[in-house]
């Protein structure tokens, strides 16, 4: 018995060395961030449409015209790890003003795939004259499912970038700045319907209520838990 527990003894202290080298050769490098001046080669954005010309255009304007003009930053069509550009991502570089012709821009110290800054310009334009109907421009009003930390009703320019996937013909590259989600009471809007509303009747008119599902985290089967 003695020598069983002997050479038990004796195994255990040569596997813990073993179990050691294991667990180190299961460590995943962290990815290296693109720099922003590298994976956007378009800086030029020709022509925003904005409802103020004497004021600089939102993010989210210059966001969809970066990537309008930089089709690399869409997510590849295959694979389960994409690596794209989202709003999120970008913010205008504090104590630099942006103007009514160009604007700094860089990746927030959270962004998963970018780092770096780039500097844009752009010719700002009215919208165009004629009214816009919501009923003719979100036609399909299934939006699908929303990423990873959706637990709630998503913002405006999230549900828009949905929007605009879903509708890509009659949305095309046109901004959510006349839009807003409707929250007054009575309305429904929570994580699986939202209304979007005009947020100017002389710019656009009707009413449309979109459908979705939010999910947060996976369970134990792989699929996506619902809130």
């Amino acid at each position: 018995m003695k020598k069983l527990l002997a050479m038990f003894a004796a195994l255990s202290i040569t596997a813990a060395p073993v179990l050691t080298v294991t667990a180190c050769k299961t460590s995943v490098e962290k990815r290296a961030k693109t720099d922003l001046s590298k994976a956007v080669p378009n800086l030029d954005l020709g022509d925003i449409e904005v409802k103020y010309k004497n004021a600089p255009p939102e993010m989210y304007s210059i966001f969809i015209k970066l990537k309008q003009l930089n089709p690399d930053l869409e997510p590849e069509k295959e694979g389960y790890v994409k690596r794209f550009l989202s709003m999120q991502d970008l913010q205008f570089k504090p104590n630099v003003d942006s103007t009514t012709t160009k604007a700094t821009i860089r990746a927030v110290p959270t962004a998963h795939s970018f780092t770096g800054e780039i500097t844009v310009t752009y010719n700002l334009v009215d919208y165009k004259s004629e009214k816009l109907d919501l009923n003719t421009l979100i036609v399909n009003k299934e939006l699908g499912r929303f990423g990873a930390g959706f637990d709630k009703a998503p913002r405006i320019h999230e549900l828009w970038e949905k929007i605009r996937e879903k509708n890509p013909n009659t949305i095309g590259s046109l901004g959510f700045e006349k839009f807003f989600v409707d929250t007054r009471e009575g309305v429904i809007n929570n994580q699986f319907q939202s209304t979007i509303i005009a947020l100017d009747a002389n710019l656009a008119v009707g009413q449309v209520t979109v459908t979705y599902e939010t999910y947060h985290t996976h369970n134990s089967h792989g699929d996506y838990a619902h809130h």
